[in-house]
């Protein structure tokens, strides 16, 4: 499970990701395809995105497969579900639907991707949205994940992570695997922890063929944020597809 190890530092580590205007290139998307409030959030986490859609006075359900993180967003008042989304069957339907931050490059398997699909057409109404965003095969095959290192700190901690990537060409995934070294900036204790995270990458021509294996059309698929057109050094991509 990713972040299992780490999840009571997500926060602080992304801190500076551009969360609101991630949220308001989705709000728009929704705005204008198919405007309504109930909206079901897959792999929300620890709430940082749900805060924002709750903000915009959307009525939005979380789904979250760890423990830990799903007990923080709790903590912050947001209504989140302790489940794999996966496999995640809701009791009543929803307008809309958003994934967001990569959550969607963790399904690594044909069958889970499949599976995810059937549930996802069950949980929204017709004519509702699914938003998400997903690395890019294109882009990842051209830029190559490498070696990188980064740091963060607040006034007790400070972080230094790195990641280790390791391309599997034959399931168009990348495994990284990261070491987080934490030191204590009160009395100097340091301690190491390391996760593995499986990422797949996905073309825009696979997504549009399971939308349409599972009753759903795609819409469009952009840069986040920029809404520029795909190239082989966007990163990610975020993509909208509509129930028919």
């Amino acid at each position: 499970m990713a972040f299992n190890k780490i999840y009571k530092y997500y926060d602080l580590i992304y801190k500076d990701k551009d969360y609101f205007g991630e949220a308001n290139h989705v709000n728009s998307i929704i705005k204008k395809h198919n405007p309504s409030f109930s909206l079901l959030e897959y792999g929300s986490g620890t709430g940082k995105y749900t805060e924002i859609f709750k903000s915009k006075n959307y009525k939005i359900k979380g789904v979250e497969i760890s423990d830990e993180m799903h007990r923080i967003a709790i903590k912050k008042g947001l209504d989140s579900i302790n489940q794999n989304m996966i496999s995640f069957k809701s009791e009543e339907k929803f307008d809309n639907a958003i994934s967001m931050f990569h959550v969607f490059s963790y399904l690594n398997s044909d069958n889970d991707i499949n599976i995810f699909f059937k549930n996802l057409h069950e949980n929204i109404k017709k004519k509702g949205l699914f938003v998400f965003d997903a690395w890019y095969t294109p882009s990842v095959l051209h830029l190559k994940p490498t070696v990188r290192k980064k740091n963060y700190k607040d006034n007790q901690i400070s972080i230094e992570r790195t990641s280790y990537p390791e391309i599997i060409t034959k399931s168009n995934s990348v495994k990284v695997n990261f070491l987080f070294k934490i030191q204590d900036n009160v009395n100097g204790e340091i301690q190491k922890i390391s996760e593995t995270h499986l990422m797949r990458h996905f073309s825009i021509p696979e997504i549009q063929k399971y939308a349409n294996t599972h009753g759903f059309k795609l819409i469009d698929s952009c840069e986040l944020i920029t809404k520029k057109l795909p190239s082989n050094k966007t990163w990610s991509l975020l993509h909208t597809i509509q129930k028919k």
